[in-house]
């Protein structure tokens, strides 16, 4: 059975991968806007690292 975690952890890999070039770019827009370069670098780096890690794919960015 999984947990909250693992399950949190597939809905967010099966989100991710329907994610569109313009959706991102519009997030991370909106986020360099209202946050620190720092927060941006590092949300950039987290779904850097789920897409190549948990995803395994290739991060072309």
């Amino acid at each position: 059975m999984p947990t909250g975690f693992t399950q949190a952890l597939k809905e967010a890999a099966r989100a991710a991968e329907n994610l569109k070039a313009e959706q991102l770019e519009a997030y991370f827009a909106d986020l360099v806007e209202s946050h620190s370069w720092s927060t941006v670098k590092i949300d950039r780096l987290g779904l850097q690292n789920f897409w190549k890690f948990v995803l395994q794919k290739e991060w072309s960015g």
